[in-house]
């Protein structure tokens, strides 16, 4: 089995201890590693990650034991909650790349009203539709995060940005 760099089992990290010892470690280190996997959240990358290492511990002890079959179960649910960790990690990012599209939009929108800018031929009522479009898909990226309070910051500002445009048709 090839494993990642990050995640390789390592040789004996307790030369010299006996095989009860050695043992007793990985039997501890399966029940950390259990409780941290009970305490991920589908939408904590982070608890994903500490289970990820909590698992490698584990199967590194159960390496140095002899127990290669109980290694090779940690080391492969060490993989799964790291990938998972990945993947948090990715949605995070990209939610915070979205967050910074959407404020750059809303500045633009938000200094329309002041006169149009010389490098961006969109007019106000374009600049507006497009602040709420880049907020709305903040809105969705923060929500597959699992960042509620930036969801619902980036549903407001979309709802304000696109309510410009309409206040504006109706006072026409």
């Amino acid at each position: 089995m090839i494993y990642p760099a990050e995640t390789k089992p390592m040789m004996s990290t307790n030369p010299g201890k006996s095989n009860a010892a050695l043992s007793k470690e990985a039997k501890a280190a399966t029940g950390k590693a259990k409780q941290a996997s009970d305490a991920t959240r589908s939408d904590d990358w982070e608890s994903h990650e500490q289970a990820a290492q909590a698992h490698r511990d584990a199967a590194y002890r159960h390496n140095d034991a002899g127990n290669k079959t109980q290694a090779a179960a940690h080391q492969a649910q060490a993989q799964v909650h790291q990938e998972k960790a990945s993947m948090g990690r990715q949605a995070q990012n990209f939610a915070e790349d979205a967050s910074r599209t959407a404020q750059e939009l809303s500045g633009k929108a938000e200094k329309a009203q002041f006169g149009q800018d010389e490098k961006d031929p969109r007019g106000i009522d374009e600049l507006h539709a497009d602040a709420a479009q880049a907020h709305d898909i903040a809105s969705k990226a923060h929500d597959l995060a699992g960042n509620d309070r930036e969801a619902r910051f980036h549903a407001a500002k979309a709802k304000a940005h696109g309510a410009f445009g309409k206040q504006d048709d109706a006072t026409a």
